[in-house]
């Protein structure tokens, strides 16, 4: 599946919507700074009061929308679907995507016209980043099964520094914590990354230790028909089914494959910090920004009942 990443500079108070298979809608133009220009000798009408005379555009590229046009910038054909991002960065703005298993920068001064950045980074995919505008901050897997990863760039996407979120040890058999990231937002030389972490089970070594056969690897995962509250039924791939209590492997029996539990991590200028469960639990994808009087984080509560979208900050 290849995909195909448009980009679009705004001027003015314009409506855009887009879909697959649609386009833009609003006022579309050339970027000619000359289309809608108004003589300025003409003079208002006498007889139409509410005629208006607006001043001529002047300006030195014609790269340049006046209000209500819409540019359309170049556009990056990717393979796969590997997230692209595009961040104001300093006084630029910055395109970060990959291809081939490297991450895939461009730059521009205006939007329009965008230079290529020889980066460093192997990445598979660009899942988040952020920008407080002297450091970059990307994050995805560099490679399929790997765990999740943040790099950083003070300069500019060059060089970049690769850092694998810490997770706790959850101390069961079989067990390991992974990080998934939702979102980062960095500011004033800091930034927090917010996401979960999961509890996964090798259950491939789990049948070969304990049930003395291979079934393969999990399959599936979901509460026991029939069972006993907290009870799980793993199929395998080779069709097999265990029965296990969730509660010994740190699972909850809600959630196929283990509870999330949100978190988030500080970055100290060198490394990454997790913060344990600084807004509770929440049961979509938090999300965070920064501003003025710090950073705030969005989300919806964990209930059992159901309840309105909440507010973690």
């Amino acid at each position: 599946m290849r995909r195909h990443v448009m980009v679009l500079v705004l001027a003015g108070a314009v409506t855009v919507t887009s879909a697959c298979g649609g386009g833009t809608t609003g006022s579309p133009g050339t970027g000619s700074a000359g289309t809608a220009a108004v003589d300025p000798s003409v003079e208002p009408s006498a007889s139409d009061p509410t005629t208006t005379v607006e001043p001529a555009r002047t300006t030195a590229s014609t790269a340049v929308p006046v209000e209500g046009e819409v540019i359309v910038g170049d556009t990056v054909e990717t393979a796969g679907f590997p997230g692209t991002r595009v961040l104001g960065h300093g006084d630029q703005f910055v395109r970060l995507t990959t291809a081939d298993g490297q991450l895939v920068m461009t730059s521009s001064d205006d939007g329009v016209d965008w230079a290529p950045v020889v980066t460093d980074l192997a990445l598979d995919s660009v899942w988040v980043a952020a920008s407080d505008g002297s450091l970059l901050h990307v994050g995805g897997w560099p490679q399929v099964g790997s765990g999740f990863v943040i790099a950083t760039s003070s300069d500019d996407g060059a060089t970049w520094t690769t850092s694998e979120l810490p997770v706790s040890d959850p101390g069961l058999p079989y067990v390991q914590a992974q990080a998934n990231v939702a979102a980062v937002a960095a500011g004033n030389g800091t930034a927090v990354a917010v996401g979960t972490v999961n509890h996964d089970v090798d259950w491939q070594t789990y049948s070969i230790e304990q049930l003395g056969v291979d079934h393969g690897q999990m399959d599936s995962m979901g509460s026991a028909d029939g069972g006993a509250p907290g009870e799980l039924t793993v199929r395998f791939a080779d069709g097999f089914e265990l029965t296990v209590d969730a509660a010994e492997f740190g699972l909850d029996s809600m959630f196929a494959g283990g509870g999330p539990v949100t978190v988030a991590w500080v970055w100290d200028g060198s490394a990454w910090e997790q913060i344990s469960s600084p807004f509770g639990s929440f049961s979509g994808q938090p999300t965070i920004v920064f501003g003025p009087a710090g950073y705030v984080a969005l989300g919806s509560p964990v209930t059992l009942t159901g309840g309105p979208v909440g507010l973690g900050a």
